[in-house]
């Protein structure tokens, strides 16, 4: 009850650019990120122009908007193609989580994305390590765990219904095959 008590009081409030931090109306931070995403929601925050932080120096988090300067790259849709697997033991599917939506998509198949999902995509890296004998175990950089081709900008409509398509095909799958079926096993694309 007090969740929403809180998120209601703060609903006639929306952070512009110059603030590039929200909190309540009380100037307190949120207490969880599911009242985050509960007043993003309520007040129609485009999540590709707003994002749930933790509040640094303070328990709680917070809304912040994102700034086109330094996040330019990734603002608005994109259509774009992962990459095939490079080793065998790279996922058959991609997967991203952003705030607890969850995107599964194929590999070497055109999607339509927001572009926190390519932010995603970029951080998702292990480390290339070079071993020599006798000496210590070196890094030599980072690899890509989803690397991938961008295509051309794209349009919110195209992402809801490649979306709404995708969904609706998994549901279809699933109830079909249950949960434990690769999709290429049933000839499914």
């Amino acid at each position: 009850m007090e969740e929403s008590q809180e998120v209601e009081q703060s609903q006639e409030d929306t952070p512009t650019q110059e603030q590039q931090f929200y909190f309540t109306s009380g100037g307190e931070p949120y207490k969880s990120m599911k009242m985050v995403n509960m007043a993003m929601e309520q007040k129609k925050l485009d999540p590709d122009e707003y994002k749930a932080v933790k509040a640094q120096g303070q328990s709680g988090y917070c809304i912040q908007f994102l700034d086109f300067n330094i996040a330019t790259e990734y603002r608005g849709y994109w259509q774009i193609k992962f990459n095939a697997k490079t080793t065998p033991n790279d996922s058959d599917d991609v997967q991203l989580i952003v705030n607890g939506e969850t995107l599964i998509m194929q590999r070497e198949k055109k999607v339509v994305l927001p572009g926190r999902f390519l932010e995603n995509a970029d951080h998702a890296t292990y480390m290339h390590f070079r071993q020599v004998p006798h000496q210590p175990r070196k890094i030599v950089g980072k690899i890509k765990t989803y690397p991938y081709e961008r295509i051309r900008k794209a349009t919110k409509q195209e992402y809801n219904q490649q979306r709404a398509e995708g969904t609706k095909k998994t549901k279809r799958n699933i109830k079909k095959y249950g949960y434990d079926v690769d999709p290429e096993d049933i000839g499914d694309e």
